[in-house]
């Protein structure tokens, strides 16, 4: 056989494909690859859902804090212009019995406290669900 068969001979034994035989284990394998991608794909579905819960329940506690700073200034503001007013009207003294500016101003304080109750039992309701 010259030099020039051999090596033809050698590269087709080299480009010709060789037979696929089909192991036992293929399809345990493959079942078992199945099965990993469908856990992972599960994994990740519930990672992605936990973190959608876990921003909504931020931007609900976001909420919950604007609405309980909003309310508590409005409280405080309302009775610093009550602790005002008592104490111009104590200096002039000449008035005596009920004002209706102090009346409605303490009305203010009560309505913006019952606003503010209103708000935090809503917020303990709504974190016992």
């Amino acid at each position: 056989m010259d030099p020039i068969t051999k090596i033809d001979n050698l590269t087709s034994a080299f480009d010709s494909q060789p037979s696929k035989k089909t192991s036992p284990y293929d399809q345990a394998l493959q079942t078992l690859e199945t099965f990993i991608d469908k856990l992972v794909t599960a994994e990740n579905n519930a990672a992605k859902t936990d973190a959608q819960k876990a921003i909504q329940e931020a931007q609900l506690l976001q909420a919950y804090e604007r609405k309980v700073a909003f309310l508590s200034g409005q409280i405080h503001r309302v009775e610093s212009e009550l602790s005002a007013l008592e104490g111009s009207l104590a200096q002039a003294s000449a008035t005596t019995g009920q004002s209706p500016v102090l009346d409605s101003k303490r009305q203010e304080v009560i309505y913006w406290q019952s606003r503010l109750r209103q708000v935090v039992e809503a917020n303990q309701l709504n974190q016992g669900l």
